[in-house]
């Protein structure tokens, strides 16, 4: 109910652009976005939407790869050709797919937690994820990467989670779920990595177990896993290769390469990379202490505990934040809250199952509270976020704006404002601009 119900309050921003969730429905499954006149007709006029690569065969193709437009085409199957919808219709059909993602995935979220703690902190750390930024009010808007990345990341977190079940048999399809996750997602690789080598503990586990009942079928449970991971490795790489020449799918790495002024994308100087992690820690505009502090107590539960996996998780966290922080538009566009982060905050509850039971009254109170605030603000986000805010000084030119409260959008969605923009983009963020502000003034 909560995945459904957020989202039909469409928000505007980079992680949600209103034409690109149309685009991606419009091909209905077939990829090539010149089934979309006015996609088309700006790449013939030479200004082709910046989610947009034109192909080795003459296609144009989504730079985030087929797994979005797979997750939504089932949503137009009920329309007969020539059906004509408006943009607002499709977006609508969008949320509706990307939103029965997340759904699932806080269902296996929780799943994956019960095998540990009690049903009641399952669930409720699974909703307060959902109900993150990282949930149901910004990923659960449109059909995008990290949308599609969801119900396989935390597949592969239950079928580790319920290793033991029938002595094993789920964490065969464990690698495969990683392959399609990084394959969705190449950006979250250092952390899927660290899944990964939990993933190997967990089978080390099940393969002692058996080893006292002289059981000979590992071999062939390894080899079926590899299978499975092959089978379902093998189109995406198909497609990669088709389309871009290549067997990784690094469209969106070519793509910000392309609209760099001099090609580089990774900012590796020590200045810059502490700035960027400071941003992701703490900035008032994508800060996860104060967007998600759940993250960041996870993270702290997983190092001082002396599990093994979760320390593990724990060191894929901080990874991937150092991978995020060497991106030079780490702040991740116009978004609510840390959005490069958030794959990070749908492996936190499983890093505190790892590290449970907390102890100490104060340290329950704290992971309470941030459990609390980190719903709080998702849900803050999902029902007053106003892309205008983020726009007001465009965080991609006017860096120093992620630094002053008064263009947080977290501010502005306390106070609930609605405020012009300053210098409004004419760029990829025009018409998300123009929804933002299309909507009256709450002054």
């Amino acid at each position: 109910m909560l995945a459904l119900v957020v989202p039909l309050r469409a928000t505007g921003g980079d992680t949600v652009p209103g034409r690109y969730g149309a685009a991606v429905f419009a091909c209905r499954g077939g990829f090539d976005l010149r089934e979309v006149d006015w996609i088309a007709a700006a790449a013939a006029a030479g200004h082709r939407p910046y989610y947009v690569l034109l192909a080795k065969d003459g296609a144009l193709v989504s730079m985030y790869g087929p797994a979005p437009a797979l997750l939504g085409a089932p949503f137009l199957e009920s329309l007969d050709p020539g059906t004509m919808l408006s943009d607002r219709d499709l977006a609508a059909r969008a949320r509706l797919g990307a939103a029965l993602s997340v759904g699932l995935a806080i269902a296996l979220l929780a799943g994956a937690l019960c095998a540990r703690i009690a049903a009641r902190y399952a669930t409720l750390l699974a909703l307060a994820v959902g109900a993150s930024f990282a949930g149901a009010g910004t990923l659960g808007q449109a059909p995008w990467q990290q949308t599609a990345l969801l119900v396989p990341l935390t597949a592969a977190i239950a079928t580790i989670a319920w290793a033991r079940w029938r002595e094993g048999v789920l964490l065969v399809a464990t690698p495969a779920l990683l392959v399609v996750a990084f394959f969705v997602r190449p950006a979250a690789s250092l952390l899927l990595l660290a899944l990964g080598a939990t993933w190997v503990l967990a089978w080390r586990d099940c393969k002692r177990e058996k080893r006292d009942k002289r059981d000979k079928r590992d071999p062939a449970w390894l080899a079926g896993a590899a299978a499975l991971a092959i089978v379902l490795a093998l189109p995406q790489a198909a497609w990669s290769v088709q389309h871009w020449g290549r067997l990784l799918p690094t469209g969106q790495l070519t793509s910000t390469a392309a609209s760099m002024s001099d090609g580089r994308v990774f900012e590796l100087r020590p200045v810059a990379v502490a700035t960027a992690l400071a941003g992701l820690l703490a900035s008032p505009a994508r800060g996860a202490l104060l967007f998600a502090p759940l993250l960041l107590v996870a993270l702290w539960a997983a190092i001082r505990s002396g599990d093994r996996p979760a320390r593990i998780l724990a060191a894929g966290v901080v990874a991937h934040f150092v991978l995020i922080a060497v991106w030079r538009d780490w702040w991740g566009g116009l978004t609510f809250g840390p959005r490069l982060l958030a794959e990070a905050l749908w492996v936190a509850p499983w890093m505190l199952a790892r590290a449970w039971p907390i102890e100490g009254r104060g340290a329950r109170a704290v992971l309470a509270a941030s459990a609390v605030v980190t719903a709080a603000v998702g849900l803050l986000g999902a029902l007053r976020y106003d892309a205008a805010w983020d726009i007001r000084r465009d965080p991609d030119q006017h860096h120093e704006a992620l630094w002053d409260l008064r263009d947080s959008p977290l501010a502005a969605a306390v106070r609930g404002e609605h405020a012009s923009a300053i210098d409004a983009p004419s760029g990829p963020y025009a018409y998300c601009l123009a929804r933002a502000l299309e909507r009256p003034s709450r002054r």
